[in-house]
This record gives C-alpha cells, sequence and structure tokens, in this order.
C-alpha cells in the first residue's frame, strides 16, 4: 500500500508533513535512487517544474537537494504546466520529470507529481517501489553529487509542440476570453491563442503565489461565463492551476465540463473514422447522461477509478484515442500522454474550425442526467465498509435507483474528503439521498 503517493502524487498543504523541507529531501533522494535503478544508470537526467504557488520554491529547492544528493542531475524547467512538463521529458530526452503542483487545489496546498522517460504518470507499483527506498540512501554512490542547469526555452519548447498539432489552423476572427486561475499557463496559453491569430483577453493571469485557483479557473467557471456573454466572445476557456484540466463556455455562457469536450471531440472522431477502439475511456463519476449518449452513436464507454493517470493506463492497454474525466482532464492519445487542457483547447478550436459549427451546437448533444455531488470533510479515511448504518443506507438506495441512476462513493485522492455522487431522474429524491448519505457519513465518521 502506498502512504505517501494518492490518487495524482504527493499532495498536502505546503511546509506540514510530508511537504516539509526535510521530508522532501527524502522524497528526491528515493526518487533519484529508484530511476539510476530503473535506467540502469549510474547518472541520470529529471526535469523538474513547478506551478505559481508561493511554496513552489522552498520545495523545489529541497527536491532538488536530494536529487542530486544522489548524483541525479537536474534540468530546472521554472514556472511550467504539468502537460508541459510531461513534454519537456521526451523533448530532452530525460529519465524522469517531476512537476511540483497541487493542480486545482488552494494555494497553501502542493505536491509532487513524477513522469517516466516516456511522459507517463507512474504506476501504483512505482510508486510503492518509490516509497519503500524512503531513508535508504546510503546505496548512493559517494562523492557523485548532481548538477542543476536551467532550460532557459521550457515554454518556447512546448509552445511549439502545441502549434505543430493544429494543422496549421488559422484562429483569425475568433474572440476567445481565457482564465489562466493565476496559474503556470499565465504566459503560454494567451501566447499560444494570439500566435494562431485569435483576439485574446485574458482573466485571472497575475499570480501572486497566493491567488492561484482563488475564485476562478476550472473549478469556479461562473465568472469567466458572464464575461463571454459581456464580450460577445466565441467561446471562454478556464484552465486550472497546472493547466492539466480545462473547461469550456460557449459564445451564449453555457458550461461544458469534460464529458461534453469529451463527447464532442469522440462524435468528431467518429465521423471521420478516427475513433480508435472505437471506445471513449472515463471514471466512475461521468454522467450516466453521457453514457447513453455515447451509446447512441455506437460508441463503446470504458470505466475506470477516478484519477487520469488510470484513464491513460486503460487507453494504453486497449488502444483508445480518447479519455478524460467529467472535471476537465482530457488525454487526446493520438498527441500526447497525459491531460492537456491548452492541447484539448486548440483541439477543440480545429474541429469549430473543420466543421463551421459554434461551439453551442456541441454544448447541447448530451441530454444529462441531474447529478450531484456532496463532499463531506472527513477526520479519517475509515474503511467504508466498518460504516453499518452508512453501509445499509447506500445499499438500499442503490437497489431503489437501480437502472435509473447511479451512487458512486470514494474518499479523495487528494484531500480529506468523502465524495458522495448521486445521479437520478428525479432530482427531488436524488437530493434527498445525497443529504441522507453525507448526514450519516458525517455523524459515522466524525463523532
Amino acid at each position: 500500500m502506498r502512504h505517501y503517493f494518492k490518487t495524482d502524487g504527493i499532495r498536502g498543504e505546503a511546509n506540514k508533513f510530508p511537504l516539509t523541507p526535510e521530508q522532501v529531501v527524502k522524497f528526491g533522494k528515493a526518487i533519484g535512487l529508484f530511476f539510476k535503478d530503473k535506467e540502469h544508470k549510474s547518472e541520470v537526467k529529471i526535469v523538474v517544474a513547478q506551478d505559481t504557488r508561493i511554496s513552489g520554491d522552498m520545495i523545489k529547492g529541497a527536491l532538488t537537494s536530494g536529487l542530486c544528493s544522489v548524483g541525479t542531475d537536474v534540468l530546472d524547467a521554472g514556472v511550467l504546466t504539468t502537460p508541459g512538463l510531461a513534454y519537456l521529458v521526451r523533448d530532452l530526452r530525460a529519465d524522469a520529470g517531476i512537476v511540483i503542483s497541487a493542480s486545482h487545489n488552494p494555494f497553501y496546498d502542493n505536491g509532487i507529481k513524477v513522469f517516466n522517460a516516456q511522459g507517463h504518470k507512474l504506476k501504483d507499483e512505482d510508486e510503492e517501489q518509490i516509497e519503500s527506498l524512503i531513508g535508504k540512501d546510503e546505496f548512493a554512490e559517494r562523492g557523485h553529487i548532481g548538477r542543476v542547469s536551467l532550460v532557459r526555452d521550457a515554454e518556447q519548447r512546448y509552445i511549439n509542440f502545441l502549434e505543430s498539432t493544429t494543422g496549421n489552423i488559422s484562429l483569425n476572427g475568433f474572440k476567445i476570453v481565457l482564465d489562466c486561475a493565476n496559474g503556470a499557463s499565465y504566459r503560454i496559453g494567451p501566447q499560444l491563442l494570439r500566435n494562431l491569430g485569435a483576439e485574446v483577453i485574458v482573466l485571472n493571469d497575475k499570480p501572486n503565489g497566493l491567488n492561484i485557483n482563488q475564485d476562478c479557473g476550472a473549478l469556479h467557471p461562473e465568472e469567466l461565463a458572464k464575461r463571454v456573454a459581456y464580450e460577445k466572445a466565441d467561446m471562454g476557456i478556464a484552465l486550472d492551476g497546472d493547466a492539466d484540466r480545462v473547461v469550456l463556455v460557449d459564445e451564449h455562457g453555457k458550461i461544458m465540463d469534460g464529458d461534453d469536450i469529451l463527447f464532442m471531440m469522440a462524435s468528431h472522431l467518429k465521423k471521420k473514422n478516427c475513433l480508435k477502439a472505437n471506445t471513449v475511456i472515463a471514471t466512475a463519476m461521468s454522467n450516466f447522461g453521457f453514457e447513453k449518449a455515447l451509446n447512441d452513436l455506437n460508441i463503446k464507454l470504458v470505466r475506470t477509478k477516478v484519477g487520469d493517470k488510470y484513464v491513460a493506463e486503460e487507453m494504453r492497454r486497449i488502444g483508445a484515442s480518447i479519455g478524460g474525466e467529467q472535471s476537465g482532464h482530457i488525454i487526446l492519445g493520438d498527441y500526447f500522454t497525459t491531460g492537456d487542457g491548452l492541447l484539448t483547447t486548440v483541439q477543440v478550436l480545429k474541429i469549430l474550425r473543420e466543421e463551421e459549427k459554434p461551439l453551442s451546437y456541441f454544448a447541447g448533444l448530451i441530454k444529462k442526467t441531474p447529478q450531484i455531488l456532496v463532499n463531506v470533510p472527513v477526520k479519517m479515511k475509515v474503511p467504508l465498509e466498518s460504516l453499518k448504518e452508512f453501509s445499509q443506507n447506500l445499499t438500499l438506495f442503490k437497489n431503489k435507483i437501480q437502472g435509473k441512476g447511479r451512487i458512486v462513493v470514494r474518499y479523495s485522492g487528494t484531500q480529506n474528503l468523502l465524495r458522495i455522487m448521486v445521479e437520478h431522474e428525479d432530482k427531488s429524491f436524488m437530493n434527498e439521498i445525497a443529504d441522507k448519505l453525507s448526514r450519516i457519513a458525517d455523524k459515522e465518521i466524525n463523532c
């Protein structure tokens, strides 16, 4: 079992265990040793990047010290998006990459995400192996110390890659409102879209270390929707702090989540006979209406557990070309290895150009089943099967709504939350189920 690594790397409050400088040095040593052994090399190169959180410099310093102490060379890419880091690993032919980010979480959190030489997030067993090496740096070669060098053109390399995927489309005539969430995309995002010819109105592109994701970005697209309508723009784009997820807004201000974007792209690929394996990979959280809409097009849906790395693993296993999460992680396997908000954005714009349709046409293609997600703060993540009253009621409700809805219950992989998702055609009954289950869970776990 992994103790430090969760759904998306190591995550926690910065300057508190396990993200104290002392502990992060140990993580750096263990990661360096793991890749030296994995690659059968005495010297390895690891690219390191960070988002705009105030704690990023502190954590990068500690992580870099740990890596160098076991003879690992560090290529410092500065502030860069998570998918930008994953791309750079392959472009620089490095042995691994690490991004210091807590993605959509508030500024006081931070995290460590690790990618292999192919730009893939590590498998669970690899993370377990890293954890087994923590504190075992006596295996490091004495006297062999790594060096740090700067990657001064990191952003431009990544922008060049994104532009190369567009087929030389021109965005002349497009008016776009872009919300950078005061995160890692605040320079790259506007430059990319302007390079392609769009008129860009930029929101939340002034990070100060404390305002990342604060009432903005992919988790809070409401103000973006208002601004799109006010500006009479063609669309709005909301990224999160590390730009690995995206939420769109059509020209009328309607918000499109990951399910909408996945369906848009899957239906387009199906029309062109380019949907590999005739399958879309999504998670247990994707809407039931999304599944029915895919079925109507004879497209198969395969669900995984929550976490974009599990989606990516399943895509590779069956050879699918597209997958993602309702939250906005979209993985386009024909182009890249991990969720990428900016890559998704330019591919959506490419579809709009090719089909000569407004984004609102695609925003209304799915008839979604009413869905509610309740987050219950918990003191500790006790096994759900140990909660007698909660388990009994969960089973009862699942039997009642069978065939007409779904209930998905899971702990967050990055926060101390129990997530209860309920879908049902009857909104009143749906809310009743969510309310009762959340109250029972709170009572049994926290009292």
